[in-house]
């Protein structure tokens, strides 16, 4: 997009398009002549809570009360940890276990 904005200008102001190509070297200079980035990083929504740990232990009470309540017998982790996490739901007592893969 920057390229094709950058030709624009160049043939609006007289240039023939054999002059100038906004090739993809001169978009990096101009971008870091300009302070500019395609992009930025942030930090939007990733504040950490005021007490991280019993933010975790009040999320392992809502997973295992929600477990129970839907009667599941097993847990997946999903994020990208490599860590396998599963439920085992016996008649009076509830463990989490976690092993690694």
């Amino acid at each position: 997009m920057i390229c094709l904005q950058a030709k624009e200008v160049a043939s609006n102001n007289g240039l023939a398009e054999d002059m100038f190509a906004a090739s993809g070297t001169w978009v990096k200079r101009f971008l870091h002549r300009h302070k500019m980035a395609l992009r930025t990083r942030i930090r939007q929504g990733q504040t950490t809570p005021a007490d991280p740990q019993e933010s975790a232990v009040q999320f392992r009470e809502l997973v295992l009360r929600t477990m129970i309540e839907k009667q599941c017998t097993r847990l997946f982790n999903a994020d990208q940890t490599g860590k396998f996490l599963f439920f085992v739901h016996a008649v009076k007592k509830n463990v989490l276990c976690a092993n690694s893969n």
